[in-house]
């Protein structure tokens, strides 16, 4: 170990970056450490020096250091697929700058635990801190694990998995233990009619809520909004909540009153759970937070997954539509995205079990429970 247990501070390293899908989970245990022990905790997050990055964590009053990206190019060169994963000193030769930052800020933070988030950017401080002797967990919210993650995998304590089926898609001697997707506490329903005044939405109204990530997606703004007269007026009090993003916000906007639906559409929104708490029926993407979202509000879904049929989202979605928690289209065929719509606004009934379905696969404690396995371990205490 690199430094001695003390029991009057316990020292957690936080690696990972590059996108809010890596670092959410991230800031979600950094609140269940708290919470668990108050000011016996320092926690310190290894994130890359990407604007996404420090807006994130700048916003949240985090202390963190920034250590150089690791490309996606310079790790595929360094590993060896067939016949397993490989993890050795041909990575630090192929990004020296990225170890050697972030071997001087793990040494000066002496930490006790390290978390890897995922992604390339989580490798260089998880291996710096292996090899000092600190122990390693990981975050893997997909069900088909992630490269980093996966090579990665036998060098850690524990993989924290949101599926289930995610250990038997791991190397083996990989330890998986599936406490769920860890979610921030403000991430709580409110109020259906607080959240529709919110966003001037008919609290009498259906509401479907559109979106494809905090800042909107492509795709399903054009199937939705130019497809509008075909599903929306299933019902005759449907309205559209839609986060379309800031390419696309004023064309999406036209479409639906050009097609005389009601919708209230935005570039952004950064309340979430106002956005949830309102809606009858969402249509997103299928990344393994939108996923752990829509079970901890229990929300009948429409998932478009992002990328190719064997890709990470559509994994995530096909399972969720195993456990009849929701129905799957493909941006691909915009009228199996335009049929389930208007299905399920035709539909209360599906919609109900859908949403039962959803609850029962989500695990709200998920950050609580991982925070308790470093106790488990006696790696925390």
């Amino acid at each position: 170990m690199i430094s001695p247990r003390r029991a009057d501070m316990l020292r957690v390293m936080i690696a990972g970056g590059g996108s809010g899908g890596h670092l959410y989970p991230g800031l979600a245990l950094r609140e269940a450490l708290h919470e668990r022990y108050g000011g016996r905790v320092d926690v310190r997050f290894l994130a890359t020096d990407r604007p996404l990055d420090r807006r994130i964590l700048e916003r949240e009053a985090v202390e963190w250091d920034v250590v150089p990206g690791l490309r996606r190019s310079e790790a595929a060169a360094a590993g060896r697929p067939r016949g397993g994963v490989s993890v050795g000193p041909s990575w630090i030769g192929r990004a020296p700058r990225s170890f050697a930052v972030a071997f001087r800020h793990v040494r000066d933070f002496r930490p006790q635990v390290m978390i890897g988030l995922g992604g390339f950017a989580s490798i260089p401080g998880a291996l710096v801190g292996r090899a000092l002797g600190v122990p390693l967990y990981l975050v893997e919210p997909n069900v088909v694990p992630g490269r980093a993650n996966r090579w990665l995998a036998t060098r850690a304590r524990e993989v924290w998995t949101q599926f289930e089926e995610t250990a038997a898609l791991l190397p083996a001697r990989s330890r998986a233990c599936p406490v769920g997707h860890p979610i921030r506490e403000c991430l709580r329903p409110v109020e259906r009619g607080e959240a529709r005044e919110w966003y001037g939405l008919d609290p009498a109204a259906t509401v479907v809520f559109a979106f494809g990530g905090s800042q909107g997606a492509h795709a399903i703004n054009e199937i939705l909004a130019s497809e509008a007269k075909n599903w929306a007026h299933v019902l005759p009090d449907v309205e559209v909540l839609h986060v379309a993003g800031e390419r696309d916000v004023a064309d999406v906007r036209q479409a639906y009153v050009e097609a005389g639906v009601a919708a209230r559409v935005i570039a952004y929104t950064d309340c979430v759970q106002r956005a949830y708490s309102a809606a009858d029926l969402v249509v997103a993407r299928a990344g393994a937070g939108t996923i752990a979202e829509l079970a901890r509000f229990g929300l009948p879904s429409v998932l478009v997954p992002l990328g190719s049929a064997d890709g990470h989202q559509a994994r995530n979605a096909l399972e969720m539509a195993r456990r009849g928690a929701a129905r799957v289209a493909s941006q691909s065929d915009p009228q199996s995205v335009v049929t389930a719509v208007r299905d399920l606004l035709g539909n209360k009934d599906e919609r109900e079990a859908l949403a039962r379905a959803a609850s029962a696969a989500g695990r709200p404690r998920a950050a609580a429970d991982a925070v308790r396995r470093l106790e488990d371990w006696g790696d925390a205490g």
